[in-house]
């Protein structure tokens, strides 16, 4: 009876220990690209691969960094399968440059230098749901999914109108200033006149302006 019990504890000591190698193996994740020459370096790795996009400002998003840490633990241990995790700023990367309005965290899916999937918003859900199936899809004889996106379709859909809010606004303070300067609003009397970028284009705008007006005194 003491020979079971010794056997057993044995056996669950190096259960224990494959499975603290298993997470921290998962804990260290891929390297976060800090240029372009290593974002591509990034997405030439084997597998499946989640990159999490963030801002300077917000940071990566601690929360699902955690569950993903979690669903790579039990995809090595009950599959025997694994996927590589990592972050990205886009302040830093010229290709995510797109995202820096973005308020939502977005995780980025490649595979094959590919972008085939991508989740808006700490949505655990979700992220656990395709992992498995994109998981599932790397068994032998099953047809893996072809679809292909491009990083303007993984922006979120309400940033949208936050640039037309910043259009708006810039505009505004554009027509503030130039009234403000020539005392002359232009959008009002009809003129021509949508973007005044510098000094030399508002002033030949001013001169014909108040040489029509003279004329037709």
């Amino acid at each position: 009876m003491a020979a079971k019990n010794t056997s057993k504890a044995k056996m669950l000591l190096c259960f224990q220990t494959l499975l603290d190698m298993v997470k921290k193996r998962a804990a260290l994740g891929l390297a976060p690209p800090t240029n372009e020459e290593e974002w591509f370096n990034t997405l030439k790795k084997d597998g499946l691969i989640i990159i999490d996009v963030y801002n300077k400002w917000s940071g990566p998003c601690l929360a699902m960094s955690s569950v993903i840490k979690k669903i790579r633990v039990q995809c090595q241990v009950k599959l025997g399968r694994e996927f590589n995790h990592t972050t990205a700023c886009c302040d830093d990367i010229p290709q995510l440059n797109i995202f820096k309005r973005s308020c939502k965290p977005v995780f980025l899916f490649y595979r094959d230098q590919q972008l085939i999937w991508v989740i808006q918003g700490a949505d655990a859900a979700s992220m656990r749901k395709y992992i498995n199936e994109e998981m599932k899809d790397c068994e032998p004889g099953t047809n893996r999914r072809t679809r292909t996106l491009s990083l303007e379709d993984a922006v979120p859909v309400d940033q949208e109108d936050l640039d037309s809010e910043f259009e708006i606004i810039e505009e505004t303070e554009r027509r503030a200033r130039v009234v403000e300067e020539t005392g002359v609003d232009f959008y009002l009397d009809n003129t021509r006149v949508l973007l005044l970028t510098d000094a030399h284009k508002k002033l030949n705008l001013i001169n014909r302006h108040l040489g029509s007006a003279g004329e037709k005194n």
